[in-house]
């Protein structure tokens, strides 16, 4: 008897797949499920990731990349396809709605890296897929062909649609292509279908795909290059220099803007910024430079044994109490709203960093063991609840949504600094590698919204900036950020990043343009920072010798 999906609607009233897209090596597919869930459906209605790879190798095919559209990470195990030497990126594309410019511009970026760095000869198939594999993937592939190949709108769609052996079935999608195709057409090189022509100024090696049939799982996204179309452009925009890391670019700056700033008025601004003759620097420290704030209090905490404590992290709760971790004496603390240090509890191994959960549940990563401890504040008591093991070192946390958490910390074996999604059971969901080196100390915060990752790591001197699919925003370097540690975000999203060697905190806004530096009367070696939202103020830790202090800062 015929098994019905009781998650997946209609998902077998289509065809797996239909044909590659004339003229392309982009191949719209519906998702292909691991052998768990296709059990539910009859035999000749399963579709699994092996069984895309052999249909296509029974016609000649290989499949090189994969591109997942879906808004989930449920249907399959992307090491299915990576084990097998397959590139593997996922993109998170809400469904029933018009997919954004910020996750197309996305899968633009990865479809042409691949073909720059990978695929120069064309010799494989990049498989794209939604959850039927028509409406969200047929909206982006389309936006593709049009913006990035120069198709009309009309031809890109009927291409698809012939495909795919489905046509797009939600009309707004279609006006939406139509309605950009007109608005643009005067600007778009239309050639034969599929006619291929590189836009100036793509990145010459954003990196990332695997060229030697060993897994693609270490893909690290590029920064968008703003040479796309996009939307109105009457609105105002700040778009400020940033330093770069590496020298690859002109007078080694990238410039940062806000993701709904219009890549011509980018591109514009970039132009008028790198033709002046001016001191880079100024904007970056031209607002509030060193404003001085006051430190309100210096609380001195007192553990049980009290041996040369470490307070390495700490992290305010909602009812005005604090949980502290001391990582010398492998234990965390909860102190009451006047820093009274009421319960205790001692850790398994060595702890890093300590985040808010829901309500009154903290995690703290134990970086010997990769493992996180979650412990449960409640009756002024502080009591561990469940522990979950990671397959990398992880130091700094946040909770990412609900049944997910984001880690960073360093990848020994590729000598990477990586973060990544996990699950409740320490699964990754998803892998992004962002620096050539396996750094020991790193922090981690997210915005309110959850859409944004701010990893500070002290050998760097930088503060980076990811989105939550791992396309980087911005990296934050100035020459008087000595020795980047810990951050935290106030209640209007600012960030705070500490420089611990250069004895400051820099409060940036949520896109990277700094605030303010605050040079207050620190202490020697400024460690972790979490925001107080009741008091509107920053608590500090420090690694001097004077280290049993927290140091109470009164902002603005």
């Amino acid at each position: 008897m015929h098994k019905r999906s009781k998650f997946l609607d209609r998902w077998e009233d289509y065809c797996p797949f239909g044909d590659v897209i004339e003229k392309t090596c982009i191949l719209p597919l519906k998702v292909p499920l691991k052998e768990s869930l296709s059990k539910r459906y009859e035999e000749k209605e399963r579709f699994t990731p092996q069984t895309l790879i052999d249909m296509l190798n029974d016609r000649g095919l290989t499949l090189g990349l994969i591109i997942d559209l879906t808004f989930t990470t449920k249907y399959y195990n992307p090491e299915e396809f990576m084990q097998r030497g397959i590139n593997y990126k996922k993109i998170y594309v809400a469904g029933q709605r018009i997919p954004s410019d910020e996750v197309v511009y996305q899968m633009f970026d990865i479809i042409n890296s691949f073909q720059q760095h990978v695929n120069v000869d064309n010799k494989y198939i990049i498989g794209i897929h939604c959850t039927h594999g028509i409406n969200r993937t047929g909206y982006m592939v389309c936006r593709y062909l049009m913006d990035v190949l120069g198709w009309q709108s009309g031809v890109a769609v009927d291409a698809f649609n012939k495909a795919r052996h489905h046509q797009i079935y939600r009309e707004n999608f279609v006006k939406e292509l139509h309605r950009r195709g007109k608005l643009h057409e005067s600007e778009m090189k239309v050639g034969p279908p599929g006619e291929r022509f590189k836009r100036d100024g793509w990145r010459q090696d954003p990196g990332g795909f695997r060229q030697d049939g060993s897994a693609g799982f270490n893909f690290v996204h590029p920064v968008p290059n703003f040479s796309y179309k996009s939307g109105d452009s009457s609105r105002s925009h700040t778009i400020v220099p940033v330093k770069e890391l590496t020298s690859n670019s002109k007078n080694n700056l990238k410039y940062a803007a806000g993701l709904d700033c219009p890549e011509h008025v980018v591109e514009g601004t970039i132009m008028k910024l790198m033709t002046k003759k001016e001191n880079y620097d100024s904007p970056l420290t031209s607002v509030k430079k060193h404003c001085p704030l006051e430190v309100t209090g210096v609380i001195e905490v007192k553990g049980p044994d009290d041996k040369n404590p470490q307070y390495t992290d700490l992290v305010s709760l909602p009812e005005d109490q604090v949980v502290l971790i001391d990582s010398n004496n492998n234990r965390c603390f909860l102190l009451d709203s006047s820093f009274n240090n009421i319960s205790s509890y001692p850790l398994s191994n060595k702890p890093r960093r300590v985040s808010l959960f829901d309500g009154n549940e903290v995690a703290v990563t134990l970086n010997n063991k990769n493992q996180i401890q979650f412990l449960t504040v409640k009756n002024n008591t502080i009591k561990p609840t469940r522990m979950i093991k990671t397959r990398l070192p992880c130091f700094g946390i946040a909770v990412a949504g609900k049944g997910s958490t984001i880690v960073t910390g360093p990848n020994f074996a590729r000598s990477k600094c990586y973060w990544s999604v996990i699950n409740d059971r320490g699964e990754e969901m998803s892998y992004h590698e962002y620096w050539d080196s396996a750094l020991n100390d790193s922090y981690l915060a997210l915005n309110a919204s959850k859409t944004r990752v701010y990893i500070s790591t002290w050998e760097t001197n930088s503060l980076f900036c990811f989105d939550i699919a791992g396309r980087r925003l911005f990296v934050y370097s100035p020459d008087n950020l000595k020795g980047s540690y810990g951050i935290t975000l106030d209640m209007d999203d600012n960030v705070y990043v500490v420089g611990k060697q250069s004895k400051n905190i820099h409060q940036l806004s949520p896109d990277g343009a700094i605030l303010q530096i605050l040079t207050a009367e620190l202490p020697q070696y400024p460690a972790a920072v979490t925001y107080k939202r009741t008091k509107n103020q920053l608590l500090l830790t420090n690694r001097s010798s004077d280290n049993k202090k927290i140091h109470v800062i009164k902002l603005s």
